[in-house]
């Protein structure tokens, strides 16, 4: 089976329950075509990827086929340059269909129409409605290759860059986000959601090491978060001065971002009172917990981290994480839409 031809089935039906088979066919079709873009499609590694392949493929559904079988053709859009048409001069009637298809949800539909009319859209706005769309889908590896030439195309876009690290951090893919947050750490100048990110990426670095072996990047992280909570925000996209239709559209979508990540600030505070836990400081870590309860996000494991560090929980802080990671996952791209919307 080829997985090179662009002529897989690309008509979208409805969102996929995801299932290994879906999220390692996925995982290999994003690999496979980053070593075809170094010119390696030729090497074993290329050929163990499309053995995987044709495995995980013959184990999907019909459904999981239609909504897959149009990523290649989206992968192939990547590092693509050609000249961008202005916002103003996209289409009303496009405008008004992808508006429709992100307030109402219908993320397959979004990539059909994303995939037609392309040309028509700057390159970094398809960029960004495809890191949307198969983030929303449930498959982080295939958003972060969108969002990485979004932040490609348009490199000084804070939200972009962190939307970026958040779906690499999503998919595993700590090494991959490592240099790049190093970078957002290094900026005199970097914003609060830069650098939770940055030191999301530096917790996690920790957790993938034996307790004692990263003491180096412990202290990076807590660094990185306790300059987060004296930095500013980036600014809210602004939509009011927004020209034309398809403008306004794409800025509301950006606004629904930005939105999606408020919790960004509140994840950052639980994992500080980590960093402080596996470095034996719990009255730090204490602080940090009563930090981020004093958000007001509607959530109670800022509470519950807080009673089994009084009440001496027998688990440590990084059994507890594996515990509650799904919760603690700094891009929430599958729910900004909702946010936006909400």
């Amino acid at each position: 089976m080829d997985h090179n031809l662009r002529g897989r089935p690309k008509v979208i039906l409805a969102n996929p329950a995801k299932t290994d088979a879906v999220e390692m066919y996925v995982r290999c079709l994003v690999e496979l075509h980053r070593i075809m873009a170094a010119g390696k499609d030729d090497t074993p590694d290329a050929e163990v990827l499309r053995s995987t392949m044709d495995s995980a493929w013959y184990q999907l559904s019909e459904n999981d086929i239609e909504v897959v079988g149009g990523l290649s053709e989206d992968l192939y859009s990547i590092g693509v340059d050609r000249e961008d048409p202005p916002r103003e001069s996209v289409p009303d009637s496009l405008a008004v269909s992808l508006s429709r298809y992100f307030a109402c949800d219908e993320v397959a539909q979004l990539l059909l129409f994303i995939r037609k009319h392309e040309r028509e859209l700057p390159r970094v706005d398809a960029a960004v409605w495809r890191g949307y769309a198969w983030g929303r889908l449930g498959h982080p590896s295939a958003s972060a290759e969108f969002f990485g030439e979004s932040a490609r195309v348009e490199p000084t876009n804070v939200l972009l860059r962190v939307s970026h690290i958040g779906m690499l951090i999503d998919c595993g893919k700590i090494d991959a986000a490592m240099p790049i947050a190093r970078s957002l750490a290094e900026k005199a100048d970097a914003s609060s959601d830069e650098l939770y990110t940055a030191g999301t990426v530096f917790f996690r670095a920790v957790l993938a090491q034996p307790p004692g072996e990263a003491n180096e990047v412990l202290q990076e992280a807590v660094n990185v978060f306790q300059r987060a909570a004296s930095a500013q925000r980036p600014p809210v996209p602004d939509v009011t001065n927004a020209i034309g239709l398809y403008a306004k559209a794409y800025s509301y979508a950006l606004v629904g971002i930005w939105m999606g990540r408020s919790c960004i600030e509140y994840n950052g505070q639980l994992e500080l009172g980590m960093c402080w836990e596996e470095m034996g400081d719990t009255d730090s870590a204490r602080a940090a917990y009563r930090e981020a309860e004093s958000l007001g996000i509607d959530d109670d494991l800022a509470e519950i981290l807080l009673h089994d560090l009084d009440t001496n929980h027998p688990l440590n802080c990084r059994e507890r994480f594996r515990q509650c990671h799904p919760r603690l996952a700094p891009s929430t791209v599958w729910d900004f839409g909702l946010c936006a919307r909400s």
